[in-house]
This record gives structure tokens, C-alpha cells and sequence, in this order.
């Protein structure tokens, strides 16, 4: 593999990285909102939203 070839692969890479950590920080927020749903199925969806 030559240097032009790594380096467009850890470009890549840092890029996935960035992109899971984003996904890692939603999850919380995620979680909360899919178990509030789960123990009050009968509220409307618009209750479930939050403020970011």
C-alpha cells in the first residue's frame, strides 16, 4: 500500500470515528425517549419530543 492509499484510509477511518461517537452521544437521549414510549403508549408522539 503506498502513502496516497493510507492516507485516504485513515481519512476514512477518522471520519467512521467521528460519526460513532456522534451516535454514541445520541443514545442516551434515545434510549430515555424509546423507554418513555414504551411505559406511556397511549401519549401522543408530539409529548415524547425533547428541547436539544
Amino acid at each position: 500500500m503506498n502513502s496516497e492509499t493510507e492516507n485516504l484510509v485513515l481519512e476514512h477511518l477518522c471520519a467512521i470515528r467521528a460519526d460513532v461517537g456522534t451516535l454514541r452521544d445520541d443514545m442516551p437521549d434515545l434510549r430515555q425517549r424509546v423507554s418513555s414510549m414504551e411505559r406511556h403508549p397511549w401519549r401522543p408522539l408530539g409529548a415524547y419530543r425533547t428541547e436539544a
